[in-house]
Formats: structure tokens, sequence, C-alpha cells
């Protein structure tokens, strides 16, 4: 760990010197190509055109072919370049001329078909005829539908330039063209600038036609897709076109999978062509997957500016794109939008619902997630019907994310977990609702049907059935680097969608490996309301703060955990601050939080329950209690078949060592062998050394097992075999250790209630989930750490449980330790930038950059790798290695070297747990932290701070309070006096 004095030499524990020899380049905070791996890899999949088509898209063929066969779209077609005759910039301008001259060709082809059909005698049409003159009839009725004060689309090539974006971190990527929102009035909507918000359909191209070339432009569209997500929060889904020379596919993501068609030949196939680009020329915000309960609220401050006035418009608006276009690059966090919540229980007939003003956004960070839940979230208050007035000074936390359709709301999760009350540092949900069927009161929209945001909805019939999974690796790839080498070398049975199939060696090859149906995760659009405000735990004023909310987080917990109900995904942004509500003012409020639990996204309910009651009270027929004695017989015949097996460390060392001076030699033990009496003798000594005290608690430990004696005696055997080798004082204390808890409380409280944990074990859903990050190892794979043997044999097959989260706790408190530099959400210096080793300068240089890598290295391995997927293995190694975790304990900022013990503790706890995965560590796996962590609060409170920890104190806590009273002043509806500025510093002080 950077010592203090090493904090006084940079006051940012960055020796000043070596700022000469770090590369001033800040890490990459989009890195979209790990993103779309870790995100997507397993869920692309592909289609064929016409089934996509067919169910997506409603233009008429009949039309298509109409419109195809038009003078002016042949000659667009003939302008597009053949494939391989010129730059890839070439293809772009014909190829947005083609689109838009289908686009103004759509609606008089359209009305035109329909008159000449509809003029026809009813009893000469043919019932194909008849069906086709209802669509038609349809498709009419929503063009005309359509609001006349939307904005245009217009088809545009972006050969040079890229997107504006408020965000810093947006990547610097640039589609190749694409459909754009654009007012009426304007020209060409790239000439004067755009930003990613006007991007409805992006486009990507390339001038061949060859599996490098899709797999390229497969991940480029969905870079851009993934980007357009990241800026328009009203967006459910989204198409994007990929043109390699003459060959056109759909892309399409809508938070389930992304989906691409099959390619196929606009010079062969103009039809189909023609049918995709009028169907993506057309402004109807549902086909488009717009959400409409969500719209853009715009401040018109007119003739008097100091009464502004609210509208509330769909970003489709023609004012809402001149808005955007004014404030085009804003920050996405200080967009405000109004959003519709219906009831719970709504209905056609009973439109109950309310709409809400976004105050501030809380969490953005998940709106590009492609395939998940998407998660954003804003600070809201309640509209009136009409959208005029707040209607009550309650301030909300509003969450909107795609669940995932066979997982129950947080709000039934949390009222199952309350019980009709509620659950102590738990946030409070107020209700979720589903958008399956939603209906909008007092409709704007011409459409007066039910909004349906599920992925099977809005996919309009497209079923797995239709789909097959594909192989995602940096793009889409016909044929893997694992397929035969034949089918990887020659072109022509590459995959590419261009080329002619003739090779059954491919067709075999893909119906063994690519022709599977993907399992789809439907989800829904779910809106949740809490009445639960906090900051991140990032965000804590002091050391004493942020040890108290984990408790508190922990303790929430435990609440839920003995409701039954798991959490299984902790995270920094799950645990967070609470101001107190029972506070008097913001400046109070301020300084008294508590810290609580939210986001019950990924939580799941017990279906069983497991007894920590004795066998003996529940069996009548049980056997006689053993005693120590008869434990240790027991341990003792254990310890010989281990030692007859040469299992003890000091006999794989002496075959280690007689191996290495005669290789030849196989050295064979017999029931005389020395080194296995030695040890015999030595244990049995060891074993009478054992006072009957201890004996009876290790049995007491196991006292829920039928065989608790044998399983006793397994457990104290293993222990011994683990730590002979260090001696007996060693033995003794990893042994008492192991068997500290259950405390005697804990047996009385479940022998009075015949107390019982949640058994998930029997769960159905074995689904792995939670925040990579922060993740265990063991919720990612199907296997177990096996930090040592188990001391108790695990249950199968192995599910989430509460160890994992516990687990999950401790990586969220080192991970704070590791990158911030002190209170309020500060990143440390040594992790904004990549140290250049070969001009590192001095020895002193050479110190510093190879502690600062060290940092780094655990930082990103940990917590940081782009490929978020890899996370999790790395925690593995530490387990495997002890070692990676005390040199990661070295890195920890000096700010928070009064809690190092603290973390080396919950660590040897978790390290223990793993190895003991029984209902008695799952029954007192929370005890045992939060008596650690009171253990570490009243240290902190009676100890005086060190060096760095008082200085960054006094220097950012003045701050930290003044953001958290301005933040609080727009959530808390406080009518009491304001305190003097005196006692407020005095109740800071006081609880310092």
């Amino acid at each position: 760990m950077a010592s203090s004095q090493d904090f006084q030499n940079s006051k940012l524990s960055v020796n000043p010197a070596l700022t000469a020899s770090v590369a001033s380049v800040p890490y990459l905070k989009g890195d979209i190509a790990s993103a779309l791996a870790s995100e997507i890899g397993n869920k692309v999949t592909m289609v064929n055109p016409d089934v996509f088509i067919e169910r997506m898209f409603t233009v008429d063929a009949g039309v298509a072919q109409k419109i195809s066969e038009h003078r002016q779209v042949i000659d667009a077609f003939k302008r597009i370049p053949k494939p391989g005759s010129g730059l890839e910039k070439t293809f772009y301008l014909p190829f947005t001329e083609l689109a838009s001259v289908i686009q103004a060709r759509y609606k008089p082809d359209l009305k035109s078909e329909h008159k000449a059909l509809k003029s026809r005698e009813m009893r000469t049409l043919s019932k194909e005829d008849k069906d086709r003159l209802t669509k038609l009839d349809q498709e009419v009725r929503r063009l005309d539908r359509l609001p006349t004060d939307q904005a245009d689309l217009r088809w545009t090539a972006i050969p040079d330039k890229s997107p504006t974006s408020g965000e810093k971190t947006t990547p610097l990527v640039r589609p190749d063209a694409g459909c754009l929102r654009a007012r009426k009035t304007a020209k060409d909507p790239t000439l004067t600038g755009f930003s990613w918000e006007d991007i409805v359909t992006p486009i990507e191209v390339k001038p061949y036609a060859n599996s490098s070339s899709t797999r390229d432009a497969t991940r480029q569209l969905q870079s851009y897709i993934r980007m357009v997500l990241r800026h328009q929060h009203d967006r459910l889904f989204i198409f994007g076109i990929i043109l390699c020379g003459h060959q056109m596919q759909i892309g399409y993501c809508d938070r389930s999978s992304v989906i691409f068609t099959d390619a196929f030949d606009i010079m062969q196939d103009k039809s189909k062509a023609v049918k995709i680009l009028a169907a993506l020329s057309i402004l109807d915000r549902r086909a488009l997957g717009f959400d409409n309960t969500m719209k853009l609220v715009i401040t018109e401050r007119g003739n008097d500016t100091s009464h502004p006035t609210l509208q509330h418009l769909y970003s489709t608006h023609d004012l809402a794109v001149k808005h955007m276009n004014t404030h085009s690059g804003i920050d996405p966090y200080l967009v405000r939008w109004s959003i519709f919540v219906p009831g719970q229980e709504q209905t056609e007939a009973d439109r109950k619902g309310s709409w809400y003003i976004t105050t501030k956004a809380i969490s953005l960070t998940k709106a590009e997630v492609m395939v998940g839940r998407a998660t954003m979230v804003w600070r809201v208050r309640e509209l009136d019907a009409n959208l005029k007035e707040i209607v009550s000074e309650r301030t909300l936390v509003l969450k909107s994310a795609w669940q995932d359709d066979e997982n129950r709301t947080e709000a039934e999760l949390y009222n199952l977990g309350a019980q009709g009350g509620s659950m102590k540092n738990v946030g409070k949900v107020q209700r979720s609702v589903k958008l399956s069927k939603c209906w909008l009161p007092n409709t704007d929209l011409n459409d007066p049907s039910a909004l349906e945001y599920t992925t099977e909805q809005v996919r309009k019939g497209l079923s797995a059935s239709d789909l097959r999974t594909v192989v995602w690796n940096d793009g889409v790839q016909a044929v893997p680097s694992t397929a035969p080498k034949s089918l990887r070398d020659n072109p022509e049975r590459s995959g590419d969608q261009s080329l002619p199939r003739s090779n059954p060696g491919y067709d075999r090859w893909i119906s063994t490996h690519q022709s599977k149906s993907p399992d789809l995760q439907n989800r829904t659009l779910t809106r949740t309301l809490m009445e639960t405000y906090g900051w991140s735990l990032k965000e804590f004023k002091d050391l004493i703060e942020l040890v108290t909310v984990i408790r508190d987080a922990v303790k929430g917990h435990q609440n839920m955990y003995h409701a039954g109900i798991l959490h299984r995904d902790l995270s920094t942004g799950n645990a967070v601050i609470c101001p107190d509500k029972k506070s008097k003012s913001v400046e109070e409020a301020a300084v008294t939080v508590i810290g609580a639990l939210i986001d019950l996204d990924h939580a799941q309910r017990q279906t069983s329950w497991l007894s920590c009651a004795p066998i003996s009270a529940e069996d009548e027929f049980a056997e006689p209690a053993p005693t120590a004695n008869h434990l240790r017989s027991k341990t003792a015949r254990e310890i010989a078949d281990l030692l007859a097996d040469n299992s003890f460390p000091e006999q794989v060392q002496a075959n280690d060592k007689a191996v290495r001076e005669d290789p030849t030699v196989q050295r064979k033990r017999d029931v005389d062998d020395p080194l296995e009496e030695e040890l015999k003798v030595s244990v049995i000594k060891f074993l009478k050394s054992l006072d009957t005290p201890l004996l009876e608690k290790i049995l007491k430990r196991f006292r829920y097992s039928r065989s608790n004696d044998a399983v006793a005696a397994h457990f104290l055997a293993l222990v011994i075999k683990a730590y002979h080798h260090e001696g007996y004082p060693r033995m003794l204390e990893e042994i008492t250790k192991r068997v500290d808890y259950p405390k005697e409380e804990h047996y009385v409280a479940w022998d009075s209630a015949k107390g019982s944990v949640p058994d998930f074990k029997s769960m159905s859903d074995t689904s792995r989930t939670g925040t990579y990050a922060f993740m265990s190892y063991e919720v990612k794979r199907p296997n177990v750490y096996y930090v040592a043997e188990p001391l108790v044999v695990p249950r199968s097959p192995r599910v989430h449980n509460a160890i994992h989260d516990i687990e999950s706790f401790f990586w969220v408190f080192l991970q704070q330790c590791l990158t911030a530099d002190g209170p309020g959400g500060h990143r440390r210096r040594e992790l904004l930038f990549k140290v250049d080793k070969s001009k590192v300068a001095s020895a002193v240089d050479k110190q510093d950059s190879d502690r600062i890598l060290i940092l780094q290295s655990h930082v990103r391995d940990l917590f940081e790798d782009p490929v978020v997927v890899n996370l999790p293995d790395y925690k593995k190694k530490v387990f495997d290695k002890p070692q990676l975790l005390d040199e990661a304990l070295g890195c920890v900022h000096p700010y928070f070297e009064r809690v190092v013990t603290t973390l080396r503790k919950w660590w040897e706890l978790v390290r223990i747990s793993h190895e003991m995965p029984d209902r008695y560590t799952m029954g007192t796996i929370h005890f045992q932290i939060l008596d650690l962590l009171e253990e570490t609060l009243k240290m902190l409170k009676t100890t005086d701070k060190g060096e760095v920890e008082s200085a960054m104190d006094q220097l950012r806590e003045e701050d930290i309070l003044q953001w958290r009273i301005e933040d609080l002043k727009a959530y808390f509806p406080f009518k009491a006096s304001v305190p003097e500025k005196e006692k407020v510093e005095e109740k800071g002080k006081e609880r310092a």
C-alpha cells in the first residue's frame, strides 16, 4: 500500500517526476468492440429476409413492384457502382439517392394501387385480392393517421463528419449514411451539423461482398446502433442497413437479441430492396421503434422570460427536432422527459396512469445496452393529466428497464418480503408495471390501439423457430476459424451470402454448427416507481460513512434473505447513501444518512426452506448424540485413510523430493512406512489435546445432518491434513475459526422458532446473474472455486446463494479502496493515464511506474477489463493464489489505510464460507460480516485518522455537503426552518 509519505510527496499518490514519463492519453471508456463481444456474443441470430420483411414491414408486394419499375427508380439503381469498381464513398450518395426516390414514390403509388383495387367490383375479387385490399386499407389509414406536425425523414450520405454528442466519452465512430430526422424546412441536415439524436436508421457500406467485409460491416453497424441507443432514450428497437457491393442486409436490435437478415442482391431482387427502403422512409413512431410513453420536455420562454412554459413533445415533432438542432450535442443527463407510468390494473376502458416529469437523470449508462435490461433511472414528480402542473411535491425515483418475462417485478418481490410492511435498509418500491399492454389516456396520437412493449410483440410474430444462431467473432463470421480449413480457404465456401454455396460440406457444417434455434430471452419494458432516493456509494463523505452504508446495505440484504429473497446483483450503484427522511432540513439530511440496498431486478424468491433445527428434534428414531471421544476415534480413522492415500502435504513433499533425487524410482509405501507412522502418532497426540468443549462445538456445528459425527470427523480430518505441517497452534486456530459461528444465540433462535434458511437449490431457474465487475466466479461458471477441499460436501447443482452476494459486497468495498483517492467519487490519478516505461528516466521514476502499473493491472483485471465476461475469471485466480490479494491490498490508496485489516478479515471469511457452503454458513454469513463491520466502525470512531485521510476529509467535506444540499433542495420538500450553519457543522463534528 502506498505510504502516507508517498502521498505527501505528490498529494495524488503520483510522483510529479513521473508525469513526464506518462502518456497523457486517458483510458477509453467506450470500447465498443469489447462491449459488443461481451454483450451480444451469443445472442446474434440470422433470419431469411423474406420472413423478416413479411413480419416487420407492411409494404405491399404489388406496390413495391410498381415502384421498382418506375423510370426514376431504375435509373437510381443503375447509378450504384459495381462491386469493387471504386472507393467505398462512391456508394454513399447513389444509395441514399435511391432511398430518397423510393421514399418519394411510396405514398402516391400506394394510394394509386389502393384506388385501383378498390374501384373494382367486390364480387369480381378473389380471396387473395380481398385480403390484399384489407391490408392496403390498413396501410393507407396508417399513413393518414400520422401526425402532420412531425419532422421529415431524410436519406443522407455522411462521408466526412462524426455525429456530435454531449458525452465526452462517446467514441468517434461515424455511419457511412443514414436516415435522419430533419425539420420540414431544412435542406440537408448534414450541412449545419447533426448529432446522434438525429439518426433514425444508420447505414454501413462496403465496396466488396466477401466474408471480411460482412464481418466488419456487421460489427460497425452494431456500434452505430449502440450509439443511437445511448443517445435516444425513447427508442425501443432500431433497424440498420448494410450494403456490401450489391449485397444488402437488415440489422435489428430490441434488447433481447441482435438479428441480421441473410444478404440478398439488390440488383437481382429490386422489389425486396424497395420494400425495406420504403418501410424505413415513413416516420411512424411505432414502426420505427419510438416509445410513445416518453415525451421531450422543452422550455419555451417567449416574451416573458421570468415565466417560461414547458412543452411536452414527441422527439419526432418538428419543434422538438428544431430544439434538438439548436441544442445539438447537449449532455443526455440534462435532457428532461415526461414519462407515462400505467396504473397497476389498467384496462382499455379504465386507462389509469400518470405522467411524470424528470427533474434529474440519475443513471443513463445502461441506455446503450443492446441485449439486456438497458436500465435508465430518473428522479421525477407527478404531473396532472394535461401535463401542465406538478400535482405532488413528493419526489420519486423512476426506473425504466427491459425485464426478463420469467422474473417477478421489483414491487412483487418487495411486497413478498415486506409482507404488508417495509424491509429496513431496503429501498421501498411503490409499484412496478409491465407495459405488455398500455393505453395512453387522452392520447394525442391518432392511433387508439394499445401500446405493446414486449420484445415478443414488437417482433410481430417473428419467433425463435424463424431464427438461427450465428457465430459473433468481432462481427458476424459465416464460417468461424474453428471450421474445417477447406471451408475457410475457398472464398466460394466462406459463407458469403453473395456467392453460390455449391459445396455440400459447407451445408453440412452449417446445419451442424449454426442452424440451431436460439434460446431467446423475451423481455418487457417495465416502469418502477421507488420512494427511496440516495447517492451512489462512491459519493461517500468520509470513511465512517462508507463503512456505515456498506453495513446498512448488508443489513438490508440480510432482511431480504430472511424473508426468502436473494438480491443477486450487488454493485456500487445498488448500495446507496440515503438522506434520513426524519431530518428537519436539507442541511441536516446531508449529514445524517443511512445505507440502503436497492434494485431488485435480478432478485429471486425461494421455493422452500432448509431447517436449521437438530435432527434429533425432528426424528423420534434419531440415534443418541455422539460424544467427544467418539469424534476423536472417528477422526483418527479418517486420518488413517488420508495417510494411506499419501495425501498429507508432508507425504507429497517427500514423494516429490524422492522423484527429484532419482526420477527412475517409484517410491512405494507399506504399513511400516516411518513417515506415515510418524504423522499418525502426531495427529493422535493432537486429537487427544483437543478439549471436550471444542469437540462438542464441532459436533453441534453439524447437528443438522443425520450423520453429524461422520460429517464432523471429515471436517476435522481435512483441516488437520491441510495445516498439520504448520504445527499444533495453527491447526487449533484454523479449526476454531471455522466453528466460531453459529454462536449460541443462533442455535437458541433456531431451536425456539424452528428456524430455517431459504433454499434456492430447488429453484428451476438457475440462471447466473449480476454485475460482472463484482460477480463471483461461481456465479458466472458452473464450476466452484475449490479454495481447498470442501470441508462439507456442497449440494449439486450449485446456484447463486448468499455467500456469492457477500463475496460481491467484498469486491464492491475493495474496488472503492483501489480506485478512489478519497471521498466524493474522485478517481485516482494513477488510473487516468497509461505509463510509458520507455520514457522513465530515473530509478525513482521507475519505482513509481512499477507501482502504478501493478495498481492498473489489478484494477483492470478485477473490475475494468473491457471484455467484462473475463472479470469473474480473474477472481478465481485470486482465490487460487492468495498472494494476488495481498498484492492488491498493497495498492489500496493511503486514504483507506485504516480499513485494510477489515478487507483482509472479510476476505478470510469469504474463503472459509466457500469451504463450508452449508445451511449454517448461509444462516450466519450476514452476522459474521456485520460483526466485522461493527468492530470496524468502533475502531474508526475511537482511533485517529491518518495524515492522508485527515487531509482529504478537510479538503472535500465542505464541497460534498454543499453538493448534497443543492441536490436535496430539489428532492425534499422541507418546510422547517433552516438551522444555522454552525449547528450543522457541530452535528458533523459529533458524528465524526
